[in-house]
């Protein structure tokens, strides 16, 4: 079973954010952008290179992000209306568990992933699973209580499958924030 950390530098004008291995080698970095509309965050591996891309999709009901990988993800970093989305994160109404759908939007990811998956969440444990569409666990999240920043361990089987975990985790983050903001603010 793999294992993956994701831990978020807390003084930054943007979204920052490392992902480690249990060596506490950085394996990938999120970065997001201090000025945008909706939240937009870069996904590097190791060598510097694009994996992936977070877009949120503005004027929706609930928290909405098109997620993009490969050369879409690199088009889409400097102009989303560029690249079409492979899948989406698209959080559902729920009041005591947090839900998202991740919905193919390409046949690649369809094929890749054999989407569409489900994430479910207790928001009061930090308990977050991530199952396909036969109900298999894919992933296993917790979100640690007390921590300086947000920090997230990840537990997995399939390493093909690890891009779209760590993609998705940092996208079901990017929501959560979200949410705590609007809650503050009310």
């Amino acid at each position: 079973m793999a294992k993956l950390f994701i831990k978020q530098k807390v003084f930054s004008w943007k979204d920052d954010l490392s992902v480690f291995d249990e060596n506490q080698n950085i394996k990938y970095k999120a970065l997001g952008r201090a000025i945008s509309l909706g939240k937009k965050l870069t996904i590097y591996n190791s060598n510097q290179e694009v994996v992936g891309f977070i877009g949120q999709r503005l004027l929706n009901f609930t928290n909405t992000f098109d997620i993009y990988f490969g050369a879409n993800a690199v088009m889409a970093q400097t102009d989303m209306n560029s690249a079409s989305p492979d899948c989406q994160l698209k959080q559902r109404i729920s009041f005591f568990k947090r839900k998202y759908d991740i919905i193919e939007k390409s046949t690649q990811a369809r094929q890749m992933y054999d989407l569409p998956w489900t994430i479910e969440g207790n928001y009061l444990a930090h308990e977050y699973t991530i199952k396909d569409n036969r109900g298999n666990i894919i992933a296993n999240i917790t979100k640690a209580w007390l921590s300086w920043g947000d920090f997230y361990e990840i537990n997995f089987d399939r390493e093909e499958f690890e891009e779209m975990i760590i993609t998705l985790v940092i996208g079901v983050d990017a929501a959560l924030a979200m949410d705590q903001a609007a809650a503050s603010t009310v």
